[in-house]
């Protein structure tokens, strides 16, 4: 059963593969782009067939996304 937090998760990992594939379309990467969203992809799919385990999937992807959007800001 999907859950609104799961649904939140949900949604932030859609507005990360948006966010991604739209700096590709500017940049002109997108193939790279694409590349890197095929994980968040993955746990948006776990996440619809076994939310809890989606959730816990979904969690080493923000911590990796958060850590270089800050490396990013401090350069």
């Amino acid at each position: 059963m999907v859950t609104s937090n799961h649904r939140g998760v949900l949604a932030c990992l859609v507005g990360l593969a948006l966010a991604l594939l739209l700096v590709g379309v500017v940049s002109g990467t997108l193939l790279r782009h694409m590349a890197q969203v095929t994980p968040i992809v993955m746990a948006a799919a776990l996440l619809s067939r076994r939310p809890a385990l989606g959730a816990y999937a979904s969690f080493p992807i923000f911590v990796f996304w958060l850590f270089i959007v800050g490396l990013i800001w401090l350069s």
